[in-house]
């Protein structure tokens, strides 16, 4: 896994498709946004930075299952077997294009991942090859979520510690 740090967000595509071709990576990828830190309703702050370099996801036992119906895909509430650290939400990106495309089973489209993104947000990029796809947006990890990291990104002058 390499982390990549940009002066901003509007470096990511490019920077994303050099490291890629550094690692000799063709097939499409999955993409995860997450927030950098997080703080509970009991102020306990969680460095998600550090999870995803230590476990290969920003998820834990804390992370809640998605199921908002007519607001996002459609998901399994309470998939029998899965911790929340065994599944993502997350983009599968076509980088076949330019600009990338954004794949949503049926169809396909193009739009900038990083838009909303600031510098206390990273994205983390996955090798399909080890998720399965159970929903538009929703993987589940088949190995190790560590093992499937290719790459994460992050933007400058931020300071965690990790």
């Amino acid at each position: 896994m390499k982390t990549v740090v940009l002066a901003d967000w509007s470096e990511f595509e490019e920077s994303l498709r050099h490291e890629l071709a550094t690692l000799r990576h063709t097939v499409n990828i999955i993409a995860r946004n997450f927030a950098l830190t997080t703080t509970t309703k009991d102020c306990v702050e969680t460095n998600r930075l550090a999870l995803v370099l230590s476990t290969g996801t920003d998820r834990d036992e804390t992370s809640p299952f998605w199921d908002v119906r007519a607001f996002d895909h459609d998901h399994a509430c309470d998939p029998k077997g899965k911790r929340p650290q065994d599944i993502v939400y997350a983009f599968t990106l076509d980088m076949s294009t330019t600009p990338y495309l954004v794949n949503h089973g049926t169809s396909t489209t193009s739009f900038d991942i990083t838009d909303t993104l600031t510098q206390y947000d990273g994205i983390v990029i996955y090798d399909a090859r080890g998720l399965r796809r159970v929903s538009e947006n929703e993987y589940w990890f088949e190995c190790s979520a560590l093992d499937l990291v290719l790459l994460v990104f992050t933007v400058k002058d931020v300071n965690l510690d990790v």
